[in-house]
């Protein structure tokens, strides 16, 4: 009995246990089910906040580099800023140099202008150049090496962006693009061959209009040194002159005085020896020949006082003439220089002219007087006692003056300036020669009409540069130009100037020369 009450508790207490055993794993498959679940929840919430990241990371990086892209880092540094400060710097340090050096020789006095002075003006200039390309070719190099720099630095960047891109990893944010290189190339650089491009133009710009600038204000000093030392060689001719025709004048009076003291100590001996005759004479029919012998010799001394008398008058009468006749040659020298002529000069060209013309007579005084209608006069010149008429306005003399040198292949002059060539013949003398040959040439053959000078050819259209108004500096820099050159008015006021003192000059020896010498 005990047994059967054992085994019945113990088959209940089994059942238990069986249903318990299986309960406990019922549970534990639930639990683990819900942990699998859980763990399958919180993998995939991680696997996409790393996505998430990665993603965030890669627009945050391409975001940095676009950035970097779109400011001044790579299209204005701040090397490249200072480095456009010093070219402006120098550009107005060279433009204010040449300045004063022109404004040193425009304000030499003419009476003061000597070869000399254009010497040292012109080896001041040749330093001044010498300086200004040393520093054009520095700047000219920093600014090559700063693009190049540039170009460095934007291949470094882009080199570490692909770093990072590969690092994140972020497929999913290429598109397209099958490579971190192609996304890149198709973001990226399109915005840094923007910024490439702007810099190498900035400097290849830059470089070209301040060359160019500098060539200008080079060539525009030589020529006018060229044309100051043409005023100076006729500045020392002129003095030159001065000072000896005076001088020359009062030898020849002089001579002729000397001259005339040695035939009157020879009349007189001579009219001595007549009256010791005279006294040693016994007949009185010698003494009547030696009387009239001594009349004769009277007369002859008072001839020599009459003739004498007269080349004195003709030599002082003569001198005025010779003043004039220099002060127009001297007047005519300088005109040639200055854009102008004389009426003399117009004159004598169009009369030899026209009597060269075909054998044709030489032009008549109304001719030569309607023709010279076409120029006006200067009346600053009328102090130098001759007509001067205006061959060339300011504007064109200004023209003239800074005219370029032709190249030459010979050897130049030690000062590195040469004598600039004299200017056409005026029009005025071609056409008064014209019109006499016309007017002494009715009933011969009609003369061939000379052939219209061909078109000039059109200029060729240079590219406008880039004005990078979004760097005013280097705007600044392209457009900058001389204010002595660019101002039309800044050189023809001093040429006008130089006009008037040269022939302010010519009017004062004028008075010198006519002063100089007592012709009474």
């Amino acid at each position: 009995e005990i047994e059967r009450l054992i085994e019945q508790k113990t088959c209940d207490l089994n059942a238990v246990m069986v249903e318990n055993q299986s309960s406990v794993k019922t549970l534990n498959t639930k639990l683990l089910i819900q942990t699998l679940e859980k763990s399958k929840d919180a993998k995939k919430r991680w696997h996409e906040g790393l996505l998430l990241w990665k993603r965030r990371r890669h627009h945050h990086s391409l975001g940095l580099v676009r950035d970097r892209v779109a400011g001044n880092e790579f299209r204005q540094p701040e090397v490249l800023l200072e480095i456009l400060e010093r070219v402006r710097e120098q550009q107005g340090h060279a433009c204010k140099s040449r300045t004063a050096l022109a404004e040193a020789l425009f304000g030499t006095a003419p009476e003061n202008l000597t070869a000399a002075v254009v010497q040292d003006c012109d080896e001041r200039n040749e330093a001044l150049d010498k300086r200004s390309q040393e520093t054009v070719d520095v700047l000219t190099t920093e600014l090559k090496e700063c693009a190049d720099d540039l170009d460095k630095q934007c291949e470094t960047m882009i080199k570490e962006l692909c770093e990072e891109l590969v690092h994140h990893d972020a497929r999913l944010e290429w598109g397209e693009h099958e490579s971190v290189e192609a996304l890149v190339e198709a973001e990226i650089k399109p915005g840094l061959r923007d910024c490439h491009e702007h810099v190498h133009s900035m400097t290849r710009a830059i470089a070209t209009a301040w060359a160019d600038e500098e060539e200008r204000q080079e060539d525009s000093m030589k020529s006018l040194l060229r044309f100051y030392k043409s005023l100076a060689e006729q500045q020392s001719q002129l003095k030159k002159n001065v000072e000896k025709l005076p001088g020359e004048h009062e030898c020849e009076v002089e001579d002729m005085e000397k001259e005339h003291q040695d035939a009157c100590e020879q009349r007189e001996e001579e009219l001595i020896s007549i009256k010791d005759d005279m006294q040693q004479e016994a007949h009185l029919d010698q003494l009547d020949l030696h009387r009239e012998r001594a009349f004769e010799q009277l007369g002859v001394i008072e001839q020599g006082y009459r003739d004498h008398t007269d080349a004195l008058i003709a030599q002082h009468q003569g001198y005025p003439g010779t003043v004039a006749k220099f002060m127009e040659d001297a007047c005519e020298g300088f005109c040639r220089l200055l854009g102008l002529t004389t009426e003399a000069a117009v004159a004598a060209a169009a009369a030899a002219a026209a009597a060269a013309d075909g054998g044709a007579p030489a032009a008549t005084p109304e001719t030569i007087d309607v023709d010279l209608a076409n120029l006006q006069e200067w009346p600053r010149g009328a102090d130098t006692g001759c007509r001067i008429l205006e061959r060339m306005p300011l504007p064109k003399l200004k023209e003239e003056v800074l005219k370029k040198e032709a190249r030459q292949t010979g050897t130049e002059d030690s000062a590195g300036v040469q004598e600039a060539e004299p200017p056409p013949p005026p029009p005025a003398a071609k056409t008064a020669a014209k019109a006499a040959a016309k007017a002494n040439a009715k009933g011969a053959k009609e003369a061939v009409a000379p052939p219209e000078p061909p078109p000039e050819a059109e200029e060729e259209k240079t590219p406008e540069e880039p004005q990078f108004m979004d760097c005013p500096t280097a705007a600044e820099a392209i457009r900058f130009r001389a204010p002595w050159l660019q101002e039309p008015s800044w050189l023809e006021q001093r040429l006008g100037s130089t006009r008037e003192a040269v022939f302010q000059h010519l009017a004062s020896c004028r008075k010198y020369l006519d002063a100089g010498v007592d012709i009474e």
